[in-house]
């Protein structure tokens, strides 16, 4: 069995090629409902890195009238300064 364990860039794009077969009906929902992508991500304090969008994912997006919505949390031990 092929993993699905894809990347947050990944799964974003094959999102938006799903909701993309219905562009005209994603619109109307998103003009008569509050509706956004919502993304919960969770790294180990070590592990943190940044989220970033290319510019054709954000057109993407802004063609069918969505927005993001990010909820970042971070786990583990606070690093300790060397200085």
């Amino acid at each position: 069995m092929k993993s699905r364990a894809f990347d947050l860039d990944t799964k974003l794009k094959l999102l938006l090629t799903d909701l993309e077969k219905d562009i005209e009906g994603v619109r109307k929902l998103t003009e008569m409902a509050d509706a956004y992508i919502s993304i919960h991500l969770q790294q180990y304090i070590d592990g943190n890195k940044g989220i970033s969008f290319d510019s054709q994912t954000i057109n993407r997006l802004s063609k069918l009238n969505l927005g993001i919505e990010i909820d970042q949390y971070i786990h583990g031990k606070e690093l300790k300064s060397v200085l």
